[in-house]
């Protein structure tokens, strides 16, 4: 392989491997989000169902 033929390769490797690390990251950065979203939906459920249940057990001692 000539010395150009290899700097040609190795250049196009190093692209590669770039655009390889870039496509990690933004798949990380997907997996993040969703996973921040999934977290602030399951935290807004268990504040929504404590609110509930705070006012049903007002409304019993209402009741007693």
């Amino acid at each position: 392989m000539s010395e150009a033929a290899w700097k040609a390769e190795k250049e196009r490797i190093a692209q590669r491997n770039e655009e390889t690390r870039k496509a990690g990251k933004k798949e990380r950065e997907t997996q993040e989000r969703e996973r921040a979203d999934r977290k602030r939906v399951a935290a807004a459920a268990r504040d929504e169902a404590a609110r509930a249940n705070r006012k049903a057990r007002q409304s019993k001692a209402r009741e007693a």
